[in-house]
């Protein structure tokens, strides 16, 4: 009988991995301090200005509208590649928001908000935390990736974008412009 399922599960755990792509092209990457109310508007915090690895992105599809109609809650995911210690990270992000509101013509230009603190947490959990936390500015990586998916519940296919990367070259150089070095 389980070989007779085997199959099946196995195929409906492969398409639920994969699914059609949105085309979207980073325009430009910065570092910026984001004040926390504007990333966190509902927030009763009293906190400072956030650094974070702001990605300009645009696409000829207009996402958010794009998601909804597919009933897709849209979620930006980033993670750390090529660690220097091996273990996997994963970073926060807010987005994507749009630049301009009331543009109803390709090209769609939004902004992500990616790495808060331009800091990743491990994803693995330890007493229901992450286990560690890395500092972006001071560990080797290779390149920062963040990727639009639109989610529903499996086994339905997850909707995603391509790949914006960020290399590490690029992310320290955008961290000493940004503190004028």
């Amino acid at each position: 009988m389980l070989l007779r399922i085997l199959p099946f599960l196995l195929a409906l755990t492969l398409t639920s991995c994969t699914g059609e792509r949105v085309s979207v092209d980073l325009e430009h990457a910065s570092i910026r301090s984001i004040p926390h109310s504007k990333l966190w508007p509902d927030s009763k915090e009293q906190r400072s200005a956030r650094d974070v690895l702001q990605l300009n992105i645009s696409s000829q599809t207009e996402l958010l509208s794009y998601f909804r109609e597919r009933d897709k809650q849209l979620q930006v995911r980033c993670s750390v590649h090529g660690n220097s210690n091996g273990r996997d990270y994963s970073g926060f992000a807010i987005g994507p928001v749009p630049e301009l509101s009331g543009v109803t013509s390709p090209p769609f230009h939004y902004v992500i908000y990616s790495f808060i603190d331009l800091e990743a947490d491990d994803t693995e959990y330890a007493q229901g935390k992450p286990a560690s936390t890395v500092d972006l500015k001071s560990t080797p990586f290779e390149s920062l990736t963040c990727t639009l998916v639109g989610v529903e519940k499996a086994p339905v296919p997850f909707l995603r974008s391509t790949d914006l990367v960020v290399s590490s070259k690029t992310f320290h150089q955008l961290v000493d412009a940004a503190s004028g070095k």
